[in-house]
């Protein structure tokens, strides 16, 4: 039996517009509070693996009974309901936190993508190591910009679509968000470190998530799943329920897929 479910938060745990209480179609429902209460019972760690901000998750893990949570995409990680943070500045060369750098990566790419790519407020308050961004650009095209500019310690990774529209960004088809972080910063790198810092084993470990970011963690776990509105809001990545994947995809979304993967490791 799985020891620990490393488990995305938005899109995944709770329901649309965060709430733990809806499901896809926003209507009440207590099964994803249910099967926390289980996996605690019965000995599974749930352990949070988000893009949100540390202090951004603080209120959150305490009221889910969370000892233990990854924020900013693997680039802060927490330990013992706050007691220990351990911090991953990965490529990153300079002194201290690299957020005065990113920031400056992201003006950068705001201004070579105009009305494709721009800051995805109000998220990047009290961030660490990582910024926010929106839009929809082309994976090689920013790289190459960064490169260019002597960001080659940085990287654009995308997060998912996300369902709302924006009129800045008006003529996109689709919004994707985007963590700038410095390389080797990922929520996989963040998942091999906790399984060396705690001795856990690969099969020890399962991986529940509804974006690319959490499916590159399907080798550092035994298990990962993938929640059903994760195709749904996002066609790339179909590759998913082909077979030999590596993932496994979840008839339910959001909460309720959630359960899903608790109750499967557990029976």
């Amino acid at each position: 039996m799985s020891r620990v479910l490393y488990s995305d938060v938005d899109g995944t745990l709770v329901g649309p517009l965060g709430n733990l209480l809806w499901d896809t179609a926003r209507n009440p429902t207590a099964v994803a509070a249910e099967a926390l209460v289980r996996a605690a019972r019965e000995g599974l760690e749930i352990v949070a693996v988000t893009g949100r901000a540390r202090l951004g998750m603080w209120e959150v893990a305490r009221m889910l009974g969370l000892s233990t949570w990854f924020c900013e995409l693997g680039g802060v990680r927490v330990y013992e309901r706050g007691e220990q943070v351990v911090h991953d500045h990965g490529a990153y060369p300079g002194d201290g936190g690299p957020g005065d750098a990113l920031a400056e990566a992201r003006a950068l790419l705001m201004e070579r993508f105009p009305g494709r790519i721009e800051e995805h407020t109000p998220w990047n308050t009290a961030r660490e190591a990582s910024v926010l961004l929106r839009g929809d650009v082309d994976p090689p095209a920013a790289r190459a910009a960064l490169d260019g500019a002597g960001y080659e310690w940085a990287e654009l990774v995308d997060n998912g679509v996300i369902p709302r529209r924006f009129e800045t960004l008006a003529a996109l088809d689709r919004v994707r968000v985007y963590h700038l972080v410095p390389r080797g910063v990922s929520k996989a790198a963040a998942i091999a470190a906790d399984r060396a810092q705690r001795g856990l084993r690969r099969e020890d470990c399962a991986m529940v998530g509804d974006a690319a970011a959490d499916l590159d963690c399907r080798f550092e776990v035994g298990r990962c799943f993938l929640v059903g509105n994760g195709l749904t809001k996002d066609p790339d990545l179909a590759w998913a329920a082909e077979a030999g994947s590596g993932v496994e995809v979840l008839r339910n979304g959001h909460g309720a897929g959630f359960a899903e993967a608790v109750a499967d490791l557990l029976k």
